[in-house]
Formats: C-alpha cells, structure tokens, sequence
C-alpha cells in the first residue's frame, strides 16, 4: 500500500470514527472511500457527501441543498451564489449548470498534513452553520425568479 493509499484509509477511518461518535446515521462506501450521511439543521436537513481522493490527497465535502433554479434565471442565481462566496472564508457555495441545482462544497487537503477528527468536525460545523445561514435567502432568490 502506497502511502497516499494508507493516509487516505486512515482519513476515511477517521471520518467513520467522528460520525459514529456524534451519532450521526451514515452510509459507507470504502472501496470510494464515500460516505453519506444527514444532518439537521435550523433551516433544513443537510445531506452531506464526504469523499476522499487519493490521487490529489483532498478531503471534499459536499452539501446538496433542495433549491433548482430555471435556465432563465441561471445566470442571476449564480451571480448571486459569487457575491456570497466573497463573504465567506471557507468553503463555498456552487451553481450545477447541468442538474440546476446549489450545493455547498469544501476542500481541505490532507498532504504533509495529519488527519485528526477536528478537521471533519470543522467542516461539518461550516457546512452546517453556512447552509442554515444562507438556505432560505438563496431559495427566496430561486422562488421569486420563477414567479
């Protein structure tokens, strides 16, 4: 085993190990080294997809939120998610022109680094705490649009 290979089972191992210990219901996958789970939030339940890629040494976190735009209103939307981006610090917000939809997404490299359980309980608080901030605000945007 490849010392990426072997740093990236211990980072999935890791992320098991702190959802397990936060009671947090999660789906598996270690032949992807993905994993899935829901949170809740104030606004909304988060469904959070977790994936570890060896090949670039990155942890990506993604939160998929319930909000499809129109084609018409696509550019608006995705102006208004980079004026947004601009204020926070980690993580951001994406427009998926294919499927229409917002997601939450965050990256933390794990090279020449040590993986420990505050790195996913960081990005879970962030993904949590940045979704609850901004859901209703940019589904507002997508409702008033297609009125």
């Amino acid at each position: 085993m490849t010392v990426t290979a072997a740093k990236s089972k211990k980072a999935y191992q890791t992320l098991c190990r702190v959802l397990e210990r936060n009671d947090i219901l999660h789906e598996c996958d270690e032949k992807n080294l993905c994993v899935k789970c829901c949170v809740s939030g104030k606004e909304t339940e988060l469904k959070l997809i977790f994936v570890i890629e060896p090949p670039k040494m990155l942890i990506s976190l993604y939160a998929p939120m319930n909000i499809i735009a129109s084609w018409e209103n696509a550019s608006d939307l995705a102006f208004a998610l980079c004026v947004i981006n601009d204020s926070l610090s980690d993580g951001h917000f994406c427009f998926d022109a294919k499927g229409m939809g917002v997601y939450f997404k965050m990256t933390s490299s794990f090279y020449n680094s040590f993986i420990n359980d505050s790195i996913f309980e960081y990005m879970l608080s962030v993904a949590a705490e940045k979704t609850d901030e901004y859901y209703s605000r940019i589904n507002a945007l997508s409702v008033s649009w297609k009125s």
